[in-house]
Formats: C-alpha cells, structure tokens, sequence
C-alpha cells in the first residue's frame, strides 16, 4: 500500500480505473502532461502540452556486452555512467573473478571502472557519432582486450624492489611511498638506495580466439627502458 503524500493523485493520474494500462494500450494522461509541463516551464524550460504532444520515440540501437554469457544492453549515450559500467563489465567478463582472493577482485573491478571513466572524461564529449564510434571500438573484443591488458600490465609498471642479501638491506624503487618506507623501516627493515636499474619486461600476450577475443597479439613493453615489444 503507497502511503506516500501524494500517492492518491499519482494512482488516479497512472491508474485510470484502478488498473495499469495493458500492454499495446494507448493511454492519455493529460493532467500528468499539465503538472510536467508546467514544472519544467518554471525550472526555466518553457514546455507546453502541445510540445508533449508532438514528442515522437525513436528507435535507436543500443550498445551490447557480453557478461557471463548475458548480453547486457545500455542506451548510446557516450558520456554516461550507464555506457561507463558496460564497458566495466565488458572488460571483467574476461577474468575469472570467482577464482581470486578477495583484494585481487576487488583491485580488478576498480581499475576496470577506472579504465573506463578515465576514457569518459579525457575523450568523450557531445553525444555525436564519433564519439559514439569511439564508444563502439572501445567495446569491441579488441578495445576489451587492450583494456584488460592495462590491468595485467600493472605488475610490471608497479614499483619494485630487490633484497640484497650481501648487506642485508631492501632497495625500493622511488616510486614506493614514504608511507610504506616508514612502516618497513619501524618493522625493521633495513632500507638502501635502489639502483639505477631494477629490472624490467617485455610482454607479449596471445589471444588465440577464445571468449570471443582475438585472435591476436597484445604487446606491451616497462616503461623503464627504451624499446619495443613484438609478436609475430
């Protein structure tokens, strides 16, 4: 039972008769055209019944992931948290999130959405169909896949260290935060002066055409040197 101020009006306004219009029936509300009409007119959108009236539906063809063999649809709206969250899923539907241990999934869903909304922000603008293009592409198994292979790729660009076993000390990368460097050393750690070279990576990450992904070739090189990472 609605119980809501208001709630009579709005059952009499959307419930004629005392019941919901049926599937296929046309209903007219015209006192519910009346009270929007004039709440956007006095929100400074000046709106009239007629222009309710004239308003005609299109149909438009919405954006589709895959997740967990569910196609899950939103409208093509670039710019949107809706088209931001099924770019996420888009990009989790690639890991296997139930075999991970609680901190990994989580790290995995943050950085998808963050992936994402960074992509929003820094490229989409207008709903206009280049932007929506570039929505497209970033959804495709081949966008999907580059996206999930930043997440992966954070293991090498993450900061590292070495144990040196000659004087019992651990060098830390710079990039490690002097919130860290101060905890270790209250541990006990004895910190030393990272070297100029830690080590570094060149990936390269085959997708044989599974999951809908591929085939093709994903390479990645550390940002620590100058190179290139191929794959043939």
């Amino acid at each position: 039972m609605m119980r809501r101020s208001g709630s009579a009006d709005f059952l009499t306004t959307l419930f004629p008769g005392g019941r919901s219009p049926q599937p296929g029936e046309l209903k007219r509300f015209p006192q519910l055209a009346a009270t929007v009409a004039q709440t956007l007119t006095a929100h400074g959108v000046p709106t009239t019944c007629d222009d309710l009236a004239a308003v005609q539906p299109e149909w438009v063809e919405p954006l589709s992931v895959s997740y967990r063999g569910h196609d899950v649809l939103a409208l093509p709206v670039p710019k949107s948290q809706e088209t931001v969250a099924l770019e996420a899923l888009g990009i989790l539907d690639g890991f296997d999130l139930a075999g991970m241990d609680p901190a990994d999934r989580q790290h995995h869903q943050s950085e998808a959405l963050r992936i994402r909304f960074a992509f929003a922000i820094d490229n989409l603008v207008e709903p206009t169909e280049p932007m929506l293009e570039a929505v497209r592409r970033g959804i495709s198994p081949d966008g999907l896949a580059e996206a999930r292979g930043r997440i992966g790729r954070q293991a090498v660009d993450a900061p590292r260290f070495r144990v040196v076993m000659t004087n019992d000390q651990v060098s830390l990368e710079a990039e490690f935060p002097e919130s860290v460097r101060r905890d270790l050393a209250a541990r006990g750690q004895r910190l030393g002066t990272a070297p100029d070279v830690m080590g570094a990576a060149q990936m390269v990450r085959i997708h044989r055409g599974e999951g809908g992904i591929g085939p093709c070739l994903e390479c990645g090189v550390d940002h620590r040197l100058d190179g290139v990472a191929l794959g043939w």
